[in-house]
């Protein structure tokens, strides 16, 4: 048994993509509990090797994986044709680019690898395919003109599946021991949250909000808005419901108050104060409860490292607590330019964000159903802020069902069997509007079902994203602090 894997990077290719290439070994490495200690190729004690494969037979490295240079270099024009799955992992196949149908040989006590998984990795997770995909008005993808709804990418987290397969390899090999994924011996993650829209109704809104989703039979819960019966401050109802699966939650409240003129004009910020003291009595109950509270920024704040602060500092001011975690309002980014936001977030302090998801898909918008941090090409290293990337947004499964799968419970348990065969990690996000039943049928209902369902496993971790993160972080480092090498690209 090993304590540290020993890796090797050959130099040629460390010369032309050390940053990058490092980077996916963290990931992946990290993602599996796994130190190590980078080695050069004539090492004796060698267990992964990573290189060109014409270097693969002299290699004396136990397991080995090619550097396939004409998929590095055509990045950014690549297009993914198929998922194929071999020994259960899947595997992309780009158009045009013709590649091994097996996985890996055998020799003696050796596996020599046909595929660049290194490669696949990098490719999921700075999301390269969708610079070619069209965008709607709030800048979201559309994926109907890919192939990736027909292959379900989103619901099988490729990078995850791969680092699973490596510590499997690594098993195997007799390499151990791996630090836990999850605290307390559970096998997976789940955390709660909730955007907070509208927690007071605005009754010149809302009832036609409700009709624009659900047409005629909208206007009776119009009318109950209308009169004044009905109203959208659920936070003890969400927190008891919770609470009855031993679970908590995040709530993520916008700090930029917004106004009817603004919203007609294309700028859907949120319409309340939080420095009422409405709030600030809620901000207590809800830390009282042990729950999260996290930022929502405003619609455009993406524009404004600023603007990002003045929010995020104003909230802690307001609920007298520090604000670990962010997420933009209709995940808002920019759009042109992804990693621009990112850097923001990390310019602020933020410890994790959760605002990398698509707008009408559900799933792993990277590929990765795990926290990581990601990596910013413009820079040549990866970001100090932890993605904890959302997996089910409420809308996907109602004003979106078609889009997934077309059957709620069907889609909740893919993503579910997903997570829990990979070790992985949901993050719900449920807007507070929706606990009424009769405003909004079944979206409660759903939600509680899937928690339960999920509470019955036994062996899933009902947290908030932000103790997902503050584990991850310390996890990371950890392993970091046990490991040498593969440092090109950390700040």
């Amino acid at each position: 048994m090993k304590n540290r894997i020993s890796i090797s990077i050959s130099p040629q290719v460390k010369n032309q993509f050390g940053p990058e290439i490092s980077w996916v070994w963290r990931v992946l490495l990290t993602s599996i509990g796994a130190a190590w200690k980078e080695v050069n190729g004539d090492s004796s004690e060698g267990i992964i090797f990573y290189g060109d494969s014409s270097q693969h037979e002299n290699s004396k490295f136990r397991l080995s994986i090619p550097f396939h240079k004409n998929l590095w270099h055509d990045r950014h024009n690549l297009r993914l044709e198929k998922l194929s799955h071999l020994q259960n992992i899947p595997i992309p196949l780009f158009v045009k680019k013709p590649t091994s149908k097996k996985l890996f040989s055998s020799e003696c006590d050796r596996l020599i690898c046909h595929h660049d998984l290194v490669f696949y990795s990098f490719w999921f997770m700075t999301r390269l395919e969708e610079k070619q995909w069209s965008k709607n008005k709030h800048g979201f993808y559309d994926l109907s003109s890919s192939n990736w709804l027909q292959e379900e990418v989103l619901f099988k987290a490729p990078v995850t599946a791969i680092a699973r397969a490596v510590k499997q390899w690594l098993t195997s090999l007799d390499f151990a021991p791996f630090v836990p994924d999850w605290p307390q011996g559970k096998k997976a993650a789940v955390g709660l949250s909730h955007d907070i829209d509208y927690p007071e109704v605005k009754r010149l809104i809302e009832p036609f909000r409700i009709i624009s989703k659900r047409g005629m039979k909208g206007i009776p819960p119009a009318l109950a808005i209308l009169n004044g019966k009905k109203n959208h401050w659920h936070f003890n109802r969400w927190m008891e419901l919770e609470n009855r699966y031993d679970a908590k939650s995040a709530f993520y409240f916008s700090a930029k108050k917004g106004s009817l003129i603004k919203y007609a004009l294309g700028t859907p910020d949120p319409f309340y104060d939080i420095t009422q003291k409405r709030f600030k009595n809620l901000f207590r109950l809800i830390k009282s409860n042990n729950s999260e509270i996290g930022l929502h920024t405003s619609y455009n704040a993406y524009q404004s490292i600023d603007q990002i602060k003045i929010e995020k500092e104003l909230l802690e001011n307001c609920c007298n607590n520090e604000v670990i975690g962010n997420r933009h309002h209709y995940w808002h980014c920019d759009s042109n330019n992804l990693d621009a936001t990112l850097l923001a977030h990390e310019a602020v302090g933020f410890k994790y964000d959760s605002s990398i998801g698509h707008e009408k898909y559900m799933g792993w918008r990277g590929g990765h159903a795990l926290p990581y941090f990601p990596y910013i090409e413009g820079k040549n290293r990866s970001l100090k802020t932890l993605q904890v990337s959302p997996t089910w947004m409420d809308d996907h499964l109602f004003n979106y069902l078609k889009e997934n799968l077309f059957d709620r419970k069907k889609a909740l348990s893919q993503i579910a069997d997903t997570v829990i065969s990979q070790g992985g990690m949901i993050i719900i996000d449920i807007h507070n509007y929706v606990y009424d039943s009769f405003l909004y049928p079944e979206w409660k209902k759903t939600y509680e079902w899937f928690i339960s369902f999920l509470f019955e496993k036994g062996s899933i971790w009902l947290t908030t994203p932000g103790e997902i993160a503050i584990h991850w972080i310390k996890r990371y480092n950890s392993i970091i602090d046990m490991s040498q090498g593969l440092s090109e690209g950390i700040k």
